[in-house]
């Protein structure tokens, strides 16, 4: 397995709420059954299904409707609305505890100190669904940990729910987002059943690994219904499909999905994970060795690329910056039956144009965590990488000269690419475009520079599978004239 690179340079002169928030205002919620709000009239709740409930809601202070008249009780709630919404009804958080210029601080800072399985998103850009009010519920009233269909069964069999189509966990519709009108009634039950709210800790090793709030064994679906459609869908050469979410790269994740379930992660922004134990991407390997010390692991360590570890039926691979303090910046979090590192197929087109997007978008991503520009793809950089790459498979060498003596510069002026600046990064023999981009990134021969190098703005990549090392990589990058 090996890794060269390649910088060429021209020198040339340049110059150079209102979160329409459900109006929480203070409130005492009785235990007694529904009644209509002394004087509350709006214009769209006479004949709903919840007026009931939308009243007895109205009439505690728990919500209002807004300054047109409506309550609009089929609009979607918000994670943060809801919760505040379920605190207050406990009487555990109140207006009195609310932060100035951030009001859902105090709820959030309530439910991190239980370990309560929220997403804290404040900027409740994810729709809020069904399946999301279960799991919150269900924690909230038995402080534990539990999956999404075992919160569901959990409100059918104490009634607090009789699901949205029949009371089953497929009638629950948890996919689908979460009405105002349905919050409150889900409230009003709640309070039925329970008087007061758990105070336990939820264990830490009892949280999920979630990566925006998408957790193993979700299905496709919910991660649909919460992320939108993926860019693409592509084979990951391991048994799943890739769903690639690369709109922003700053937030920039990958899904691998079988059979409808989710059972792959990757992700390398901190702030897009949810972790057990006080993990988190940015710390030292040795601070996340520590944390791992007590939990029963099997552990294994690729030195200066990356930390591999079971736990359960899950395997995490965290990646390593061996450069800055053995600092944790990424991760793949698989089922255990998925982990396994599978050679790519030499009969699939698919998966050769996948891995080389993916090594693009990793180049991207990386950057973007890191503060710098963002490359452009360009098609005729990558016609000239993917063709070094099969010359190299087909001819059985692994160097940036061709056997026509052709240096990397030589092949892309053939190819038509005009630059002030250029750079090849070629690697052999790593499984996947993920291993790969890390094992340039930690190599101290130039393949890190030419990935950080804020003066180049083009990237083209080409794999090629066969010959000597089962699978070659080409990055060209470059920067106009």
């Amino acid at each position: 397995m090996s890794v060269i690179t390649c910088l060429h340079t021209i020198a040339r002169k340049t110059a150079y709420l209102l979160l329409v928030a459900l109006l929480l205002t203070s409130l005492s919620l009785s235990y007694a059954d529904a009644q209509a709000a002394p004087g509350a009239s709006f214009t769209d709740t006479e004949n709903h299904w919840a007026k009931t409930y939308i009243d007895w809601a109205v009439a505690e202070g728990l919500v209002n409707g807004y300054e047109d008249g409506s309550f609009k009780p089929d609009k979607s709630v918000s994670e943060i609305e809801f919760l505040a919404m379920l605190l207050r009804a406990y009487h555990v958080v109140g207006a009195s505890d609310e932060k100035p210029g951030d009001w859902s601080a105090a709820y959030y800072d309530y439910a991190s100190l239980l370990n309560w399985p929220v997403s804290n998103n404040r900027a409740a850009q994810q729709p809020f669904l069904r399946g999301d009010t279960a799991i919150i519920l269900q924690a909230a009233v038995r402080g534990q940990a539990a999956t999404e269909n075992q919160s569901v069964q959990w409100l059918l069999d104490e009634g607090i729910s009789k699901g949205r189509a029949s009371a089953t966990i497929a009638g629950f519709d948890s996919n689908e987002s979460l009405t105002r009108a349905e919050s409150l009634t889900f409230l009003f039950k709640l309070k039925q059943y329970t008087s007061s709210l758990s105070d336990a800790v939820i264990p830490q090793e009892q949280t999920r690994f979630k990566l925006q709030d998408i957790a193993l064994r979700d299905s496709s679906d919910r991660l649909v219904k919460k992320l939108g459609e993926p860019a693409r869908i592509e084979p990951s050469g391991n048994n799943y499909n890739w769903y690639v979410y690369n709109s922003s790269y700053s937030a920039f994740a990958m899904f691998g999905v079988s059979n409808g379930q989710v059972v792959a992660l990757y992700a390398m922004n901190p702030d897009s994970w949810t972790m057990p134990l006080g993990l988190s991407l940015g710390e030292s390997l040795a601070d996340i060795k520590k944390k791992l010390s007590a939990a029963a692991i099997s552990a294994q360590e690729q030195k200066d690329i990356s930390y591999s570890f079971s736990m359960n039926d899950e395997r995490s691979a965290y990646f390593i910056d061996s450069q800055s303090g053995s600092k944790v910046i990424g991760l793949l979090h698989q089922l255990q039956a998925f982990s396994g590192a599978k050679p790519a197929s030499a009969d699939t087109d698919k998966l050769r144009n996948a891995m080389e997007r993916e090594l693009f978008d990793l180049v991207n991503a990386e950057r973007a965590e890191r503060g710098i520009s963002l490359l452009k793809w360009d098609d005729v950089a990558a016609t000239a990488a993917r063709k070094h790459s099969e010359d190299m498979m087909k001819n059985h060498y692994f160097s940036h000269t061709n056997q026509k003596s052709q240096s990397p510069f030589d092949r892309m002026k053939a190819e038509g690419v005009s630059y002030s600046r250029a750079a090849e990064n070629i690697a052999s023999g790593y499984a996947n475009s993920i291993l790969t981009h890390y094992i340039l990134l930690n190599s101290t021969s130039g393949h890190r520079e030419t990935i950080l190098d804020s003066k180049l703005s083009r990237l083209g990549t080409g794999v090629a599978f066969g010959g000597e090392y089962g699978i070659y990589y080409t990055q060209d990058y470059f920067t106009p004239n």
